[in-house]
């Protein structure tokens, strides 16, 4: 047993010694939550307003939009706030938690068709659950992603803390997209009706995915670097007082060159404004937004419309559904540690670039010989799959290394407000896309009473599903490109900083490019 008062273990990485596996899974195990209820609500929700609870197309369009345009909203607070919260819990995960379990109660009750038809009702119901689903999970994935960047501050292993949570993702992704399809297929073979089975399922999604939540915040337990408290028996820091600077440098060491952390800032919407407004003018930061979003509409595209397609156009059963996005998910092990193995050789960026460039040429291939058999679809996901997988493997960890630059350019560290702003990019793309996809819905004719569409109405579901994403596949690799924050620049920056923090002359040679 550690004693009372030597440095917890995660400090042991300041050095760049890796992380231990116990940090490693009991951060990335929260990923299943993540992005369990991510992609239910991702894959489902539109399709289960227009063809299960009948809402009018557009109408769940403009639902599932003021949803994510909230998240948006919320994003930057919720940001700003944790980099400022002070408590015995730590800045992070009190959020992590209560976030958590607020976006998993709204899941269970989400998925239930209503017996009234007034779309007023439908309205207040569906979109007031949409909108505390989304505050709910912007604030456990915001304030889980943002600790990320506390556990180490080297290049590949914070791509390699990702990877370990990416591989949980994938395990929520499953749970997510394809556990609901075989329960509901198996819960309607028994006996019970559609809208019943939805019911049950969310109920169910919902409690399997809060497990993961409790578990990792329980095991993250002192992990926040920047929040000081006087270890007890165990040394796990639970006693609440702050360690005076003498004893904080003779136990503890410093952090980010200061003797004991800053303190943090009251809230005023004048200074969340200065915040964000510093962190948009870093460089990086602009184009891994632009890509970003470009790429998040076209992951969107294919999420969302991949569920209309394979019902409408291919017209497949509902346990073949099953196994599709059984086999999507699995796809992704592959990906990761190619993503992986990719970064390490060349550079984050790359290992993105790549990886997208081969979707996008699938997506511009099948647009023109079409997808109608299950060989040509599993090729489809094959390819689609691989940068969803390097997505969330790459961008929070490329985000991670703007901290540096913040730091270096601004004098702070803002994890919170470098995540929140991913988080934004991802809830405009969402309610873009959203509106993009009901909008083509709409205005080619789609009828949620039919099974079957006319021809023009598939023609359409099947562009939305190929030659569209293909388009904002291209925009986001020629973001990516243009952005500057590279493996090199990055040694470079970070060389400046330690010599900045110990007040020492540095110069910005190396990555000049990043200012």
């Amino acid at each position: 047993m550690r004693k009372a008062g030597k440095p917890i273990e995660k400090k042991k990485t300041a050095g760049g010694k890796s992380l231990p596996s116990s940090r490693l899974l009991g951060y990335g195990i929260a990923g299943i939550s993540d992005s369990g209820s991510y992609n239910l609500i991702s894959s489902f929700l539109l399709f289960f307003l227009t063809s299960v609870a009948k809402v009018p197309a557009i109408h769940a369009g403009v639902i599932t939009s003021i949803g994510t345009f909230v998240n948006g909203v919320w994003s930057p607070f919720i940001g700003y706030i944790s980099d400022n919260s002070k408590s015995r819990f730590g800045r992070r995960r009190p959020y992590i938690i209560a976030g958590g379990v607020l976006a998993c109660l709204s899941i269970g009750f989400l998925f239930r068709s209503l017996s009234s038809d007034m779309l007023a009702t439908k309205y207040l119901y569906y979109g007031s659950l949409t909108i505390l689903f989304w505050l709910g999970f912007t604030c456990f994935a915001n304030s889980h992603m943002a600790l990320g960047a506390e556990l180490t501050d080297e290049y590949h292993e914070r791509t390699r803390l990702r990877s370990y949570t990416s591989i949980f993702y994938l395990v929520g992704a499953i749970i997510g997209t394809t556990a609901p399809i075989f329960v509901i297929a198996w819960l309607e073979r028994v006996g019970m009706s559609e809208r019943e089975s939805w019911t049950q399922v969310s109920l169910f999604t919902a409690i399997i995915l809060m497990v993961p939540i409790i578990v990792s915040w329980r095991a993250l337990r002192g992990s926040e670097k920047t929040i000081f408290m006087k270890a007890d028996g165990d040394g796990r820091g639970r006693t609440g007082r702050e360690i005076d600077p003498a004893e904080l440098d003779a136990a503890h060491g410093s952090v980010h060159g200061q003797a004991h952390p800053p303190a943090p800032e009251p809230f005023k919407v004048a200074h969340l404004l200065k915040a964000y407004f510093q962190v948009l003018r870093l460089k990086p930061m602009i184009y891994i937004i632009a890509s970003s979003v470009f790429f998040l509409i076209a992951n969107t595209l294919i999420l969302m419309g991949r569920m209309y397609y394979v019902t409408y156009n291919m017209k497949l059963s509902a346990t073949m559904i099953g196994i599709m996005f059984l086999y999507a998910g699995l796809t992704g092990f592959i990906a990761i540690p190619l993503s992986d193995r990719i970064s390490k050789r060349t550079e984050k960026r790359m290992a993105f670039l790549i990886l997208t460039l081969g979707s996008t040429l699938a997506a511009i291939l099948f647009g023109f010989i079409g997808i109608d058999t299950i060989t040509g679809l599993f090729a489809f996901l094959l390819f689609t799959r691989f940068p969803m997988s390097c997505y969330y493997q790459i961008f929070p960890s490329m985000c991670y290394d703007i901290c540096e630059l913040d730091e270096f350019v601004n004098g702070k560290r803002r994890e919170g407000i470098m995540v929140s702003i991913l988080t934004v990019t991802e809830s405009l793309a969402t309610s873009i896309t959203l509106l993009i996809l009901s909008g083509i819905l709409n205005a080619s004719g789609f009828d949620e009473a039919l099974a079957d569409q006319k021809q023009h109405v598939l023609d359409w579901m099947f562009y939305s599903y190929t030659f569209l994403p293909a388009i904002f596949y291209i925009l986001s690799m020629v973001a990516m490109l243009m952005n500057p924050m590279t493996k090199t620049r990055f040694s470079s920056l970070k060389d400046a900083l330690e010599k900045k923090r110990r007040g020492d002359d540095c110069d910005t040679e190396g990555f000049k490019s990043l200012l």
